[in-house]
């Protein structure tokens, strides 16, 4: 919201200042015209009143332009940010509660069971250890209405919260229950209607991340150790 008022505010100073350096040219090309009346050279100076004002809001749109680029960027980098600031603080508060959570592997997995045990469709789990450290997992799951989204997003919070004593960062999306978002640190669960999860395409959008089975197989349930996505190593020069 900031970021927006500081654009907006910009936006404005930059209409102020063409307004006011077109008055000023006017101002000087009609002084000018008092002085030296019936001065040929003055009509070439009339002449260029339209190229001087062209000039100058195209100046100032590509100022424009930057500045977009420069507040784009910088939500992007403060959205990061927080993002690992709350998943360190995350961390340390479960640290510091002496509680003892399931991997976020298995609580991932929790989370798409309740999904499909509330009739959600087409779950999925992506495991992103291997491109961000902003989190280790996505679940994806979709529903038919709002209603259901709601069931399955407030199912999920009593599974996480009670049975597992395990703190909830934030909610988006709850009220309108056409994408909702639950964020516990590690893991992220996102509830989508068929439409808005086929038009953001989560997937695809981190296609580098690796989809794992619902439940685990026969070997992954025989270890202790939770497995970790493959990190594609450059061996082009071995």
């Amino acid at each position: 919201m900031f970021l927006e008022s500081a654009l907006l505010n910009s936006k404005k100073a930059f209409r102020t200042l063409e307004k006011g350096s077109f008055t000023l040219y006017n101002s000087v090309i009609g002084r000018l015209t008092q002085v030296f009346p019936g001065t040929p050279k003055l009509s070439s100076l009339e002449s260029t009143r339209g190229i001087f004002a062209r000039s100058l809001g195209r100046a100032s749109e590509n100022i424009m332009d930057v500045l977009r680029a420069f507040v784009s960027v910088g939500l992007k980098l403060v959205i990061f940010l927080h993002k690992v600031f709350m998943r360190e603080r995350h961390r340390v508060t479960k640290t510091q509660s002496g509680k003892k959570l399931p991997s976020s592997l298995e609580r991932a997995r929790m989370a798409a069971r309740v999904i499909v045990e509330n009739k959600g469709e087409d779950v999925c789990i992506l495991d992103l250890r291997a491109v961000t450290q902003a989190f280790d997992f996505f679940v994806i799951g979709s529903g038919t209405s709002r209603r259901q989204l709601r069931a399955i997003s407030d199912e999920i919070d009593d599974v996480f919260e009670k049975d597992l004593g395990d703190t909830r960062l934030s909610v988006s999306g709850y009220q309108e229950s056409r994408w909702v978002v639950l964020d516990y640190g590690d893991v992220v669960v996102h509830l989508f209607e068929p439409e808005m999860r086929e038009y953001y395409a989560l997937e695809d959008l981190w296609g580098k991340g690796v989809e794992i089975p619902l439940e685990p197989d026969a070997a992954e349930s025989g270890s202790d150790k939770t497995p970790v996505a493959p990190v594609v190593k450059d061996e082009s020069n071995n």
